[in-house]
């Protein structure tokens, strides 16, 4: 009787593409979830190299920078920006420094912090040195230097949530001066 009934079911091909699409459908959700999770990062990714690019782009495009909120040339007012170039990501989660870097008139390689401004985060030490790139500075030049931190939290969490940092930074040279002095 046993054998009969293997005999049978083995030939029995009803819902054989229900249940390869119930084994199916499970993988297909999955890679979906995934490519959209890995689409997400890719745009915030891109949004903080905006960012950075913006803050430096406006900070350069002034011969000097106030601390001052009310000024129209305030770095608060230049970093503020960074939220609507971010959006729709938090900038809760986000550092943005700007500095203005300067490098030493013996080496094109190492850079002393002029000033720094930051939010969220730790400003870079006033005075302090450090190494860049090699063709980046003429020995004596100043540039702006904007940084973004971004730590992105996928929206949809598969599994366990692991937060990604993002990072970008850019330099650029003052058009208006030599150096922008931040007062």
């Amino acid at each position: 009787m046993t054998a009969c009934f293997l005999r049978r079911l083995a030939g029995d091909r009803r819902a054989v593409s229900a249940v390869e699409f119930a084994i199916a459908l499970p993988v297909m959700l999955l890679l979906y979830v995934m490519a959209f999770v890995l689409s997400d990062m890719t745009s915030c990714n891109r949004k903080v190299t905006i960012t950075a690019r913006a803050m430096a782009d406006m900070a350069t495009r002034y011969a000097a920078l106030s601390t001052s909120t009310s000024a129209g040339n305030s770095v608060a007012t230049i970093i503020a920006a960074s939220e609507q170039v971010l959006t729709p990501y938090s900038t809760d989660n986000a550092m943005v420094r700007l500095s203005e870097v300067c490098a030493l008139s013996t080496s094109a390689t190492t850079v002393q912090v002029i000033w720094s401004q930051v939010q969220n985060g730790t400003a870079l030490t006033v005075g302090s040195t450090f190494t860049v790139s090699s063709g980046l500075f003429t020995a004596g030049s100043c540039q702006i230097l904007a940084e973004v931190q971004y730590t992105y939290t996928p929206a949809i969490g598969l599994g366990s949530v692991v937060s990604i940092p993002l990072y970008d930074s850019i330099y650029m040279t003052p058009r208006l001066s030599t150096s922008i002095p931040l007062s």
